[in-house]
């Protein structure tokens, strides 16, 4: 009788044993090294669009003004855009602040207003700065300032 109950506390030891092993082995819940989401340590570098690449105001009276949506698109990555000039007497820009993230694949948008102070064509641009492989990125201006 020796033999056969030390036979059953050997079985139930080697259990109570393989249990820790097996709890460990469901944790890994069939993952394989094939199936594991790869991460890119070097993602690609972003790019920046600006739309519309011109801004055309046709003619706008002075003394008042005239006001146009822009978007800025990043792709395939996120871009942060550190700053905007403007050049063209009478141009301004608004709604958006730096320094700005634009989400891979997605937009921010931005207004370019044209208010002329004298009377005659303005040509102008908004130059984007940013971490972009493709900065700075321009945009266009064009308008009139046409007497009342």
């Amino acid at each position: 009788m020796q033999d056969g109950s030390t036979a059953l506390w050997s079985r139930i030891i080697g259990c109570l044993l393989a249990v820790p092993v097996i709890l460990a082995l469901a944790d890994c819940q069939g993952v394989s090294s094939s199936s594991k989401q790869a991460t890119n340590p070097n993602p690609p570098a972003g790019q920046l669009a600006v739309t519309p690449a011109t801004m055309s105001f046709g003619n706008v009276a002075v003394g008042s003004n005239s006001v146009q949506q822009g978007k800025l698109t990043a792709g395939p990555s996120d871009v942060t855009v550190s700053s905007a000039a403007w050049n063209g007497q009478g141009y301004s820009l608004s709604g958006i602040t730096f320094p700005a993230t634009v989400p891979a694949g997605q937009s921010v948008g931005f207004s370019v207003t044209f208010a002329p102070q004298a009377s005659g064509s303005t040509p102008g641009s908004v130059t984007f700065d940013s971490d972009a492989t493709n900065s700075p990125t321009t945009e266009t201006l064009t308008g009139s300032g046409t007497q009342a």
